[in-house]
């Protein structure tokens, strides 16, 4: 008996050495696999949020160009406005104000983009000699004056940093003038005549700060959002989030600016704007984003039980990437067409084409060819543009839109443009892409030949090749020396993904450009004939 008793002792101490084991086991696994589980759902969250709010910066980055298009377009138009040019380069007297005539040539010319443009609060012309006038929707003029007329504004930053720029545009984040203009954005251009490449003088104008907010997309809605746009220099311009953050938020953005590494507590995105050239950041805390990361691990922890939280981590995760990446890639693939389709539906077809044709019968009415042809011109440009909804169009319509596009610039350019075309017929019913040769186009147009003194020369041609079909785009224009600030164009990179998402990586677009020699855009796509 005694010795049964030692082998049920024994027993007992082998079954409560195994059971011990077996708890011991079993909460290491749990912890191990809900640490993982943990783990492996902060990784996805915080991956598929800077993705996603990559996506969110860059239409916020092309909806803040779409807003300063406007007002670009009106800008450059002073430089080949005949009243400007005499205003600003006539011999007066050095420093103070402009003549009351000439006033009021300036006053004409501002009062054009103050009445057009809601956010532009001030209109600031300057003569190299030091002569200026100022229109502002919101305050007088006379402090203005009378500051300048102790102080030359050759002498300050901005005026360096525009000139510096041959031409283009300077934006600065806050006010750099002499006189205290507000809390308010800035741009600078130091204005050259485009037919003698001689200077003029400047314009400085003046934005709110609303351009910022009301360009930023995607974020409103989201607690876990903090939007901040940089300067080129580093300074803050603008920050949309809890005020008690802001400090530390900057600082840990500028720490990651300079080592390329986050703050553990901090997550960030980032997009560059080409036309500014200013940083669109969105920032969010690691906390406020892995909270349910957490409580999905500690209740693998409490619980304890391992399949029901394996099969609920697994299946929370997999949803949510799954949602997410498709997401991201709904995202990708509609933006490449919202700027068309924006277009498309604010555009009423008829009433703008009836309009055209109005026009167009009154300048034959009234014996003026020049507008009449222009406005033809115009009307044939949106015909092609709009292509029915569509988002293919054939070589033979696209080159007919070239055409009325240039007759339109020529119009503008006083025919200073000339369009060269080496097409093979066969091809010319092939169909391909909307909007693959136009931005190539304007590029030529307004970096190359534009500041090009004299006549300029585009050239297009189709071809093909094996089984490719090679479009060229060819011009004798400014030239680049940096092929790197062309790729990283939002009009280039569009037509790049369009092309990609679309027919395959294998294709899409390069460039050769020479510094004063051109630049020579080709664009590769399959030989495919297609049927409208």
């Amino acid at each position: 008996m005694s010795g049964i008793r030692i082998r049920l002792h024994n027993s007992r101490k082998i079954r409560v050495v195994i059971s011990i084991s077996l708890v011991v086991l079993s909460a290491l696994l749990v912890y191990f696999l809900g640490e993982m589980a943990g783990r492996s759902s902060e990784d996805a969250i915080l991956q598929n949020y800077q993705a996603t709010y990559k996506v969110a910066l860059s239409n916020s980055s092309r909806v803040l160009d779409m807003n300063l298009r406007s007002i670009l377009e009106v800008v450059r138009g002073y430089l080949t406005d005949d009243e400007v040019r005499t205003v600003l380069t006539k011999d007066q007297e050095p420093g103070g104000t402009f003549s009351a005539p000439d006033r009021e040539i300036l006053e004409a010319e501002a009062k054009q983009l103050l009445m057009q443009q809601a956010l532009v609060n001030d209109v600031i012309f300057f003569s190299l000699t030091g002569n200026h006038y100022m229109l502002s929707n919101t305050r007088g003029s006379y402090e203005f004056d009378v500051y300048y007329k102790t102080h030359d504004y050759l002498e300050e930053p901005w005026s360096r940093d525009a000139e510096a720029a041959r031409g283009k545009e300077v934006f600065f984040g806050n006010d750099v003038l002499g006189p205290d203009l507000g809390n308010v954005l800035c741009m600078a251009k130091y204005l050259i005549d485009p037919r003698t490449g001689s200077p003029m003088g400047y314009l400085v104008v003046t934005l709110s700060r609303k351009l910022i907010g009301r360009s930023y997309v995607g974020g409103g809605s989201d607690p876990a959002s903090r939007f901040l746009v940089l300067s080129d220099n580093h300074e803050l311009i603008y920050y949309e989030g809890p005020e008690e953050q802001e400090e530390a938020i900057r600082a840990a953005l500028l720490e990651w600016e300079q080592v390329q590494k986050a703050p553990k507590t901090l997550v960030f995105s980032d997009v560059q704007n080409g036309t500014t050239g200013w940083k669109l950041v969105n920032a969010a805390r690691v906390s406020d984003l892995t909270g349910q990361s957490r409580q999905l691990r500690n209740m693998v922890w409490i619980v304890g039980s391992i399949v029901f939280l394996l099969i609920l981590a697994f299946i929370r995760v997999t949803l949510q990437n799954n949602l997410l990446s498709e997401h991201l890639m709904a995202t990708k693939l509609n933006e490449r067409e919202a700027e068309l389709l924006l277009l498309q539906s604010q555009i009423n077809p008829h009433f703008l084409y009836n309009t055209l044709d109005a026009l167009y019968f009154q300048a034959v009415i009234h014996g003026d060819d020049q507008i009449a042809d222009a406005t033809m011109a115009l009307s044939n440009h949106f015909r092609l543009t709009l292509n029915r909804g569509s988002n293919f169009i054939t070589i033979r319509d696209n080159l007919q839109w070239i055409r009325e596009y240039m007759k339109i610039m020529n119009f503008r350019f006083h025919d200073r443009f000339e369009l060269v075309e080496k097409v093979d017929e066969a091809l010319l019913d092939y169909r391909i892409l909307t909007f693959i040769l136009q931005p190539f186009v304007e590029n030529a147009i307004n970096h190359g030949l534009e500041a090009k003194i004299g006549k300029g020369v585009i050239e297009i041609a189709v071809r093909s090749e094996q089984e490719l079909l090679i479009l060229e785009i060819r011009d004798d224009g400014a030239g680049m020396e940096d092929i790197s600030v062309w790729e990283t164009g939002y009009g280039v990179r569009n037509v790049q993904e369009r092309i990609r998402l679309h027919y395959g990586n294998f294709y899409g677009a390069s460039v050769k450009s020479s510094r004063a020699e051109g630049t020579l855009v080709t664009v590769k796509l399959p030989l495919v004939f297609t049927e409208g």
